[in-house]
């Protein structure tokens, strides 16, 4: 929230890829107002029942939802249920994963929608494992609309689809962004891509010094301000 937060302006556009409940939608549509708009999507379907709760009740009227994912072919493929406190860790099964429960969800890339969404400023995506074919199927998305990137990086759920960190690293590379992981209190560079902990990354074609120190001025913002009554950067999103 707190990169989008410096990064995006009111009437732009976010797509969360991996929108799970909407912890995050909710703020996103704050961040970018009735005149903006964020596209989500979320394959399973009790958590896309909580997405369309969270837009009916939305004074913004500037979600779309989509109740699919997005990989880098437009098909049919088995999705591992997750557990009931564990919404998020649903994902596509791989071929080598034991007998688990599964349900039929329907996947596509993000190209094929490029001319239907138009240019977003952030893309945000935690798709447990299939972030690098997300990427395969964004290329000309990312190539034309050069958005900003935020990226579940977890070795774990890459090794369940065959890759690794640094097959990611390598992808985001060959796309042209420049990456840094996300701290507590603020952007760093990769320095270990054979850790076995999980991170978030955020992503930049051409970065420039200017929009790393915004962010990392907001994110500090936002971990040390809450504590003190009244100085919650995050409360002037609705302003």
């Amino acid at each position: 929230m707190a990169i989008a937060l410096a990064l995006v302006s009111k009437g732009e556009s976010i797509i969360e890829v991996g929108a799970n409940i909407g912890t995050e939608t909710v703020y996103y549509s704050d961040i970018v107002g009735p005149q903006g708009n964020v596209y989500a999507f979320e394959p399973f379907p009790p958590n896309f029942s909580r997405l369309l709760d969270l837009r009916n009740l939305s004074i913004n009227n500037n979600l779309t939802l989509y109740d699919y994912g997005l990989s880098n072919k437009d098909m049919k493929c088995d999705f591992v249920v997750p557990g009931i406190t564990t919404s998020g860790i649903g994902h596509i099964k791989q071929q080598l994963e034991s007998s688990c429960e599964t349900i039929e969800i329907k996947v596509t890339n993000l190209d094929s929608l490029l001319n239907k969404i138009g240019q977003a400023k952030l893309i945000a995506i935690d798709i447990e494992g299939e972030e690098i074919n997300f990427l395969e199927g964004a290329k000309q998305y990312l190539r034309e609309y050069k958005p900003y990137l935020i990226i579940e990086a977890s070795p774990k759920h890459l090794k369940r689809s065959g890759a690794s960190l640094k097959h990611l690293y390598d992808n985001l590379i060959s796309n042209g962004y420049n990456i840094y992981q996300i701290n507590r209190f603020g952007l760093s560079d990769i320095n270990n891509l054979f850790t076995n902990n999980a991170k978030n990354w955020f992503c930049i074609i051409n970065g420039n010094e200017e929009i790393i120190n915004k962010i990392n001025q907001t994110i500090l913002y936002c971990t040390i301000f809450p504590s003190i009554l009244g100085f919650n950067p995050l409360s002037a999103i609705n302003e």
